[in-house]
């Protein structure tokens, strides 16, 4: 299968014909709302340890909602892609997409990074994208950085096809021993290592 046509197919879940189908175009996002206040959370809690380790900058991106706030429209409705990371560090040039669970899992279960981000750090190769994942019951944050290489290697990988809220979903699942996982502080320490340059 030709690259090009391997992105196209990333996004092609049950879910996704459901949605163009029905014209609902909100469909993931309607079917995320109950849990839209942690994901936001768990965003807020990347960004604040970002800013702690000195990069003040550091930002969620312009699509993010406030703590409290859903937003029923979709990023392009206010500029943005859909799939943006959620964190932007403009002194570092650095964009983090932030993603996890709540469930029980763990910590040597597989990693799973959705198909649309892995897709959007693709197309935008020349941004310096990381993807952060976290087990918020293990309190882990477990970063993986979105190089071409990597990214050419993860879509290599076939696609692992979950149900998830009553849809099914496909997911790109790497071992949580893969050297391309790291540990929070080769992130920070790899932001570290731009600043001084």
């Amino acid at each position: 299968m030709r690259k090009i046509d391997r992105i196209k197919s990333l996004c092609i879940t049950e879910g996704r014909i459901q949605s163009l189908n029905s014209g609902d175009v909100r469909y993931w996002r309607n079917k995320y709302k109950a849990i839209w206040r942690i994901s936001t959370t768990r965003e807020k809690a990347v960004l604040a340890i970002i800013k702690y380790a000195d990069f003040r900058d550091a930002e969620l991106a312009d699509h993010k909602p406030s703590i409290n706030e859903y937003i029923t429209g979709l990023p392009g409705d206010v500029g943005n892609e859909k799939e943006e990371p959620d964190i932007t560090i403009p002194s570092v040039g650095v964009w983090v997409e932030v993603t996890g669970t709540d469930k029980k899992v763990q910590p040597d279960d597989d990693l799973w990074i959705r198909t649309g981000d892995l897709a959007n750090a693709n197309k935008h190769l020349e941004r310096d994208t990381w993807i952060v994942h976290s087990l918020d019951r293990e309190g882990l944050l477990r970063p993986v950085h979105l190089t071409e290489n990597t990214i050419n290697r993860l879509l290599k990988i076939p696609l692992k096809e979950v149900r998830i809220r009553g849809t099914r979903a496909r997911y790109t699942s790497i071992s949580s021993n893969d050297d391309i996982v790291k540990e929070f502080t080769d992130l920070l320490g790899y932001l570290k290592s731009k600043a001084s340059h």
